[in-house]
């Protein structure tokens, strides 16, 4: 295949892997916005919670035993939705991920089909994809993004956790026990 036609269809090729990169990296994106929507709602009715039983447990509208489980159980279904929240997203990132090295590799291979890492290099061009290939790089950025998205998980957990250990010590207080 003559040289001209080699770098056309190399041209192509390299559009339709950098388009299908690009759908995955924005995919991985909106999976990590959809996220951080999810958890500000259950970080906002973790505060709504606790707040209201301790607002509702301070007027004296229940027993301590009732507030102590109902914070026992909110922090549960919390600690469940968040931990549920970070491995699924975490796992269609990881799938989009995949699908990206999958393009990258397709590109990586159809160069070194057309010979035209050796065209470059004996042209006196610097090919970054030849460099890619040597350093077996891998993307690092989808790593990161799920390391975010457990350290939001984490904090909605401590937060909901703080919720409850404030909920236990006031309705262990004695001032509180002896009014109930």
């Amino acid at each position: 295949m003559p040289t001209g036609e080699r770098f056309t269809l190399h041209l192509e090729n390299k559009r339709e892997a950098f388009d299908g990169m690009r759908a995955y990296h924005t995919s991985e994106i909106a999976h990590k916005q959809d996220a951080i929507t999810i958890f500000k709602t259950i970080l906002t009715t973790t505060v709504v919670i606790y707040g209201g039983l301790i607002s509702t447990y301070i007027s004296t509208q229940f027993s301590s035993s009732i507030a102590n489980l109902m914070a026992a159980i909110a922090f549960l279904l919390i600690l469940i939705l968040s931990s549920i929240t970070v491995i699924t997203t975490s796992r269609k990132i990881d799938r989009d991920h995949d699908r990206y090295e999958e393009y990258k590799s397709e590109y990586m291979i159809e160069r070194q089909i057309l010979g035209i890492d050796e065209d470059y290099s004996g042209a006196d061009e610097k090919s970054q994809a030849h460099l890619l290939s040597k350093r077996e790089r891998t993307g690092v950025g989808h790593k990161y993004t799920k390391h975010s998205l457990r350290g939001f998980g984490i904090v909605i957990q401590a937060v909901a956790l703080i919720g409850m250990i404030i909920v236990l010590v006031l309705t262990q207080s004695p001032e509180q026990a002896i009014e109930h």
